[in-house]
Order: C-alpha cells, then sequence, then structure tokens
C-alpha cells in the first residue's frame, strides 16, 4: 500500500522523465533509483554519526559535495556535470567496493532542468523519516512499471507485497536464518524477511497493522543483541538475478534499510557458472546450505539447454519453472524451509519432468501446503493463475494441507482496487499456524492475532476450524503526518458452508500421479436437502389426488352432455 500522498508524487516524477526525454520505464527507474540513494546515503550517515561516536563517515566532511544537501545546491551545470563523473565513481567504491555491481552504471539524466526538478521531488517524497523501514524502492517501482502495462509494452512485474508478507509470515523467517531468493528483482522478498523479523520480534501492544497486512511501529524492540547481530551478519539475506539493472537495485534497497551485508548479486542462477561456483560446493559440503528460500522466479519462458547448470540436468526440461524449485531444493540445506510462487502448470503437467519433481517434493521432502491464489493477483502485468509451494527439505510427505484463496484483499482487475474486508490472507495465516503448532511444535500465534482469538482458535478442533472463517472484524484509522490510514483492528470467525482448506494423504497423491491441483483432492460439497415427514408428504399426495378426481369427473360430465 503506498502511503497517502506517494503515488501522485511518483506519477509526476515519472512524467518528468517521460517528458525530459526517458521513455523506457526501466531506464527512468533506474535513474530515479540512483537520486535516492544519494539523498539516502546522506540520511544514513548523519543516523549512524548521531548515534556512535566512533562511525566512519562516507563523506570526507560536511562540505563534501557527494552529500546530497551540498550537491542540490550547486549551480546546475556543474551539478550534473559532477553526478556524470565524479559521484558515479564514488559510488563504485561504497560499502567496500562495489565496482563489479556497479560497473556499467551511467547517469543518463540528459538536462540541468530535470535534474533539478528530480532533485526537488525526491525532497519531497522523503521530507519525514516516515520511509526508513518501508519498501519505498519497491514501491517507486511498482508504481512505474504500472506505466508499462498502460503503453501496452512488455516488462517485468512485481510481487504484489501482501502475497510476499504472507509468505514470510508462512515460513516463518527467524534472526539467524540464511535467506536466498535465486530470482530477486528489487529484493521485495529479502526486505520484508526483514520487516516480518522486526515485526515478530516488537512489543504487540505497539505493532499496528493496515487492511493489507503491512505492519506499522517494527521496532525489533524484543531481539537480544546476539539476534540483533544475526540479522547484520554477511550472508543472512542473499539475492541473485539475472538482469544487472535489477540486482543493482536490489543491492541499493537493502543498503538502504541498514543491510550493509546483504549479497545481493548479479548471476544466471540456472547457468553454468553459478552451478560451478554455488550449487556444487553445497552439494559437496564444501559450503553451507541456506536455511530459507522465498522466490516468485521467472515462469514464462525456456532456457538455453546448453548453458543449464549440471545439477540441473537429471531433469531433462529448459522450463524455468521446474529448474528453479530443483534449484531451490538444491540450495537448501536439509531441514531447510521455502516459500516458492509457481504456474498452476508445475502441480499437474504431465511430462516426465513434471512428474519427476512432483515425486521428488512430496516422496523425499515434506511439502507442507499447496496454497492456491485466485487468478487475477499479478493484474495488470499477467492474468496468469500460480500457487505456493511451502515446504522443507528433507524427511518425506504424510499429506499435504491445501488452501483456497478467492479474495486478496483487491479486485482481481486491472486496478486491483482495494477492498479489505474480503481478504482470506489472515484466515489462511492462522490456520496454517495452527496447524504447524498441532504437527510440529509449539509456536506463538502471528503478531497480528490477540491472545482471545488465538485461544478461541485453539480449542476447535482441525475439522472445526475448517468449517470456520476469519475475517477482519474492523478498522480504524492512524493519523499520520498527511491524512488518516485505515488500521486492521482484530479478527472475527464465522462459519463457512464449504471448507477453505483440506488435505490429501501420499496415498491419494501416488494414485493420482502426484498431481498437486488443489481442486482435484476438494471435498464435495453436498447441499443439505430438507424432507418432509412421511405423514406429510402423504396427505400432500391425498390432496392432489383428490383434485385429480375432481378433474376426471368434470371432464367425463362434459363428455355424457350433462353439462
Amino acid at each position: 500500500m503506498l502511503p497517502p500522498g506517494v503515488e501522485s508524487e511518483i506519477k509526476s516524477l515519472w512524467n518528468r522523465f517521460w517528458s525530459g526525454g526517458i521513455a523506457n520505464p526501466l531506464t527512468a527507474i533506474e535513474q530515479i533509483t540512483y537520486l535516492i540513494f544519494l539523498k539516502r546515503i546522506e540520511d544514513e550517515d548523519n543516523r549512524r554519526a548521531e548515534e556512535n561516536s566512533a562511525y566512519r563517515s562516507y563523506f570526507d566532511g560536511r562540505d563534501d559535495p557527494h552529500r546530497w544537501s551540498v550537491l542540490k545546491n550547486w549551480d546546475s551545470r556543474s551539478r550534473l556535470e559532477l553526478l556524470r563523473g565524479d559521484i558515479f565513481d564514488w559510488l563504485k567504491t561504497l560499502n567496500g567496493g562495489n565496482a563489479d555491481r556497479m560497473r556499467d552504471a551511467i547517469c543518463l539524466i540528459p538536462s540541468d532542468n530535470l535534474l533539478q526538478a528530480a532533485m526537488e521531488s525526491i525532497d519531497r517524497l522523503f521530507d519525514t523519516n516516515r520511509y526508513e523501514r518501508e519498501d519505498i524502492l519497491g514501491d517507486i517501482y511498482e508504481e512505474l512499471l504500472s506505466e508499462v502495462s498502460s503503453a501496452g509494452k512488455n516488462g517485468q512485474f512485481r510481487t504484489p507485497r501482501h502475497i510476499i508478507r504472507a509468505i514470510c509470515e508462512l515460513v516463518d523467517v527467524r534472526p539467524g536464518d540464511r535467506v536466498i531468493d535465486p530470482a530477486c528483482g528489487t529484493g521485495g522478498f529479502l526486505f520484508n524477511a526483514y520487516h516480518y523479523i522486526l515485526a515478530s520480534h516488537t512489543n504487540r501492544d505497539s505493532l499496528q497493522f493496515t487492511p493489507d497486512g503491512t505492519p506499522f511501529n517494527t521496532f525489533g524492540d524484543l531481539l537480544t543483541p546476539e539476534q540483533e547481530a544475526a540479522l547484520h551478519s554477511k550472508e543472512h539475506f542473499n539475492g541473485y538475478d539475472f538482469d544487472r539493472t535489477m540486482s543493482r537495485l536490489g543491492w541499493m534497497n537493502m543498503l538502504l534499510h541498514h543491510l550493509d551485508n546483504s549479497e545481493i548479486n548479479y548471476a544466471d542462477t540456472l547457468g553454468n557458472r553459478f552451478n560451478e561456483e554455488m550449487v556444487k560446493p553445497l552439494r559437496n559440503g564444501q559450503k553451507a546450505g541456506f536455511d530459507v528460500a522465498l522466490a516468485n522466479p521467472p515462469f514464462t519462458g525456456n532456457i538455453d539447454k546448453s548453458d543449464i547448470g549440471q545439477t540441473l540436468n537429471h531433469l531433462g526440461t529448459t522450463k524455468t519453472e521446474l529448474l528453479f524449485v530443483e534449484l531451490i531444493l538444491q540450495l537448501l540445506k536439509t531441514g531447510g524451509r521455502a516459500g516458492v510462487i509457481v504456474p498452476e502448470g508445475l502441480l499437474f503437467g504431465s511430462t516426465r519432468a513434471h512428474l519427476a519433481l512432483r515425486k521428488q517434493l512430496v516422496t523425499e521432502n515434506q511439502l507442507e501446503a499447496v496454497i492456491s491464489l485466485p487468478g487475477g493477483v499479478f493484474q495488470p502485468y499477467t492474468g496468469v493463475k500460480t500457487s505456493i509451494l511451502l515446504f522443507t527439505k528433507g524427511g518425506s510427505t504424510r499429506e499435504v494441507w491445501f488452501y483456497e484463496v478467492q479474495e486478496d484483499g483487491q479486485a482481481l482487475n486491472a486496478k486491483r482496487t482495494e477492498r479489505p474486508e474480503k481478504n482470506d490472507l489472515w484466515d489462511l495465516i492462522l490456520k496454517y499456524r495452527l496447524r504447524q503448532a498441532a504437527n510440529y511444535r509449539e509456536i506463538q500465534p502471528p503478531a497480528f492475532v490477540d491472545e482471545a482469538t488465538w485461544q478461541e482458535w485453539r480449542r476447535f478442533t482441525p475439522a472445526e476450524r475448517s468449517l470456520r472463517y476469519a475475517q477482519p472484524k474492523e478498522f480504524g484509522e492512524l493519523q499520520q503526518e498527511e491524512g488518516a490510514i485505515k488500521v486492521f483492528q482484530g479478527l472475527k470467525t464465522e462459519e463457512i458452508k464449504t471448507a477453505k482448506d483440506w488435505t490429501a494423504t501420499l496415498e491419494e497423491l501416488a494414485a493420482n500421479d502426484y498431481n498437486l491441483s488443489a481442486g482435484r483432492y476438494k471435498p464435495e460439497a453436498l447441499a443439505a436437502v430438507h424432507h418432509d415427514p412421511p405423514a406429510v408428504l402423504i396427505q400432500s399426495l391425498l390432496k392432489d389426488e383428490a383434485k385429480i378426481t375432481e378433474g376426471l369427473r368434470e371432464l367425463l360430465d362434459m363428455v355424457e352432455g350433462k353439462r
């Protein structure tokens, strides 16, 4: 959810770049991000200097022209020349040197006037610290990508943040987990995993949630010093992307959220080089596997067969959606957890590769859940039907839990209008958390659930829970500097006529070629039929018979001329 005033400011910024001669949305995103990065580097540098007198600044004194506050006061011509040259060279030295990440980064802003207008707009966007823990780069990326759709062009699309937040809740990312996204884009999964950890370690009295699940006041005040250190340790968050621009945006996004040690890099994770440098050492025990994988990998194409990594070749396919799931299994350590968005075709495809991958997921790993998402979740970019796979590496599956999401809090059309009263994600998270507690270990309720609701749900048996539905109770308002924001006020439960969730056993899956389509195992809902008592039925028949007899008598009288 975009904060108040941000959407119009972003549109204004986009229009300035468009009219200034930069018509490619991805180029505009990158150029805008460089400027935001410069702005936020100084903000972050000042914050750290205030907190730690021993902090070593990025800048050479208060008048360093690399500072945003100094640069914006230079004369326009000198400012643009400095930006194009020395400042971009300086960016490649930040955080221990980033020449590889930034090697092809160049300033494409064509005029002094556009630079001046863009800097003024960014100053308005960041006039407070309200974005310190929000994914503002992701919001800008999403808003600008809407222009790709409206212009009728093809472009990458962004995973909705409320879906990402739900997946982080379901996987339950924890401090110290080594998290990887092998197709990270701007780092949305990684940033939200960090945000989820903060929220789950914040005093519940402080937390507030918007209707779509965005948490406010995520202070992380319950983190221990050891957990805080682990959270900022090297390689806690790891991301790779095949697009160098996306990986650069992702790295800058993480750095601006104080995650300096995040490993966000350019790589073809399905290719030979990554396979040799990362996957094979993991399989050989030379490196430790990852604790968590979160991803919405590309699933609309094929890869060159000659460039597929050696450890992935056994599948005998070039379909990227299959290769990415296999890659994630290889990247995880035994016991590692994953939440992955996949196209529906992966769940029921009949090729040898489809069958082999599904069988492997079920018989050699613990496939915890298949969550069917509605077809419009990725509008306006695509209407493809998708599901979320939740699995743990190793072991075997006893039964798979299915949940059918019909509403996600937004209209399933191109505009994706918010309608927070229709949101199955709250129910999904609550039921899955209770299922995990019953099957594996006692765990804490989700941060958004009050103790009374949690205890109420615990009293129901799993069968009873499946016939109940948790939905938002009401929405209050949170007063912010630019207006009121709706705030989630807790859950209520009600009975439903048909279950939203069900399970299938290993035997049922095997009998169906390990088909993982949720609808295949959905219990048939037989409508209740009302039957009158026999005496009432007989009386009704006698009345009907009397009417028929009377009618026949009248007809006979007419035939005999008596009438």
